[in-house]
């Protein structure tokens, strides 16, 4: 699976709001920053 880079981003709202811990959007924030550099999408 390899989303693109607009995919990550509309995804990451929707995502960050499905758990109720404090600290969840922040992991969803930098786990998918990590991805669009693994995927090349950040310089």
């Amino acid at each position: 699976m390899a989303p693109n880079s607009d995919e990550i981003e509309r995804a990451e709202p929707w995502i960050a709001v499905q758990d109720a811990n404090e600290m969840w959007p922040t992991h969803v924030h930098t786990t998918l920053r990590d991805l669009r550099e693994r995927l090349g999408y950040v310089v």
